[in-house]
């Protein structure tokens, strides 16, 4: 797909989706969401927390599935971010999903399959890894000088962070880079924080188990690249040993973005494991 076809996509999304607000408890979430298939897909986006990220596969897979599209409430911890999800499927009347969760948002998926086993029909872990002690100093560390550092200064940096993922002779360079401003321009500093502290709350608190070890043992996928700059190789051998029954599509020079760099090849994996473990009626 081009950047003018995402543009047109993009464009042709945002005339067709507007965002609900719903009261979870005592939090606000926001959800985007299309397609009226039998099946549901809740799609978990990475750090920014801004569910509309996932719009190519909105829009991809809209006429198979029930795309749910959640943006994260700054809430303080894991399980705050997998319980509001629970309660956010209630609430919309979906009693089992598949869960495709990106980076941080496969960090989410997996506290979500553990926390509520029963609503998580299939996982896709996508360029994710696991708790990690050893990161817990650093953001730390971060969280008593982010709160000092200017808004728009935060905005800029995850945006230049964003780009780096990016070649930047992809043919679909420029629109990703006016996007990414676009979005990350919307994050408050509560939003950034938010998320500090729940990857500190996982990797001070969480050790996972191999899914056979709990109530949720269902079918994975794990999406990942050979030369990922945030997800070792020691992190993906790591995710491997936690699920050996899982699928495993790996990406050649596609880094953390895979589903930017290359998405028809990732669409195809997508969508042959969803096709090849549906939810039971």
């Amino acid at each position: 797909m081009s950047g003018s076809n995402l543009a047109e996509t993009l464009r042709r999304f945002r005339a067709a989706h507007r965002s609900e607000q719903l009261q979870v408890g005592d939090v606000r979430w926001e959800l985007l969401s299309g397609g009226a298939g039998p099946e549901c897909l809740l799609i978990l986006t990475g750090a920014s927390g801004i569910g509309e990220l996932g719009f190519p596969h909105l829009m991809a897979l809209k006429s198979r599935y029930r795309v749910l599209l959640p943006s994260y409430p700054p809430v303080r911890s894991m399980a705050e971010l997998a319980d509001g999800l629970h309660a956010l499927l209630g609430a919309v009347g979906v009693e089992r999903a598949h869960v495709l969760g990106g980076s941080f948002g496969g960090l989410v998926a997996q506290c979500l399959a553990r926390r509520h086993p029963r609503r998580v029909a299939s996982l896709i872990l996508s360029h994710t890894g696991l708790p990690r002690r050893r990161r817990a100093r650093g953001i730390r560390l971060a969280l008593g000088i982010v709160p000092w550092i200017p808004t728009p200064v935060l905005r800029w940096a995850m945006h230049r962070e964003a780009l780096r993922l990016l070649p930047p002779e992809h043919p679909d360079f420029a629109f990703w880079r006016a996007y990414f401003r676009d979005i990350f321009g919307r994050l408050a500093k509560r939003d950034i924080l938010a998320r500090y502290r729940c990857i500190l709350d996982l990797d001070a608190h969480y050790s996972f188990v191999p899914a056979a070890a709990v109530d949720w043992s269902g079918p994975v996928l794990i999406l990942q690249s050979d030369d990922d700059p945030l997800v070792s190789a020691a992190d993906r051998a790591g995710l491997a040993a936690l699920y050996p029954r899982a699928e495993v599509t790996t990406f050649h020079g596609t880094g953390h973005a895979s589903a930017l760099v290359a998405p028809e090849a990732y669409r195809r994996a997508l969508t042959a494991f969803l096709e090849h473990f549906p939810i039971a009626g």
